[in-house]
């Protein structure tokens, strides 16, 4: 996906080597309205579009990598559960987690900057370890190349 001002495009290879090209228009709500121009409302709808134009690209391109998958129903149930424990999922690894253990074992919320160093610290660890949490030890079914596997 490519997305330039005024227009974007997403190119997908489909199961018999064949490109398909989508290209649409586009016009940010911020240059629309004056409202969403200002700071804070600014990145808010910037945030929105592009996961909105996100999630429609990939619709379209999985679609396309994989015809026999298009003709099924989602979901909707199942969907709506999935996104309220990855919301949940993501909430307790980086905001509630680090907060805790930083409060909690280490006993340093006094000060300021050490907390905020402290819990940073935790939420990079997290984010740095999720690519390496899914492999076994037998199996070694990682989702990134991992050395020693």
């Amino acid at each position: 996906m490519m997305r330039v001002p005024g227009a974007y495009a997403t190119a997908v290879r489909d199961p018999e080597g064949t490109v398909h090209v989508d290209r649409h228009d586009f016009k940010s709500i911020t240059e629309r309205s004056s409202f969403w121009k200002k700071p804070i409302f600014r990145g808010m709808a910037g945030l929105f579009e592009a996961m909105k134009m996100g999630m429609a690209t990939l619709q379209w391109s999985a679609d396309i990598a994989m015809p026999e998958e298009k003709d099924k129903k989602p979901n909707k149930f199942l969907e709506s559960i999935s996104s309220a424990f990855a919301i949940l999922l993501a909430v307790t690894l980086f905001m509630i987690a680090p907060m805790w253990i930083t409060t909690k074992m280490l006993d340093v919320e006094k000060e300021a900057v050490a907390f905020n160093m402290i819990s940073g610290i935790f939420r990079i660890t997290f984010f740095c370890d999720l690519p390496f949490s899914n492999f076994i030890d037998e199996g070694c079914t990682a989702p990134v190349s991992i050395p020693w596997c």
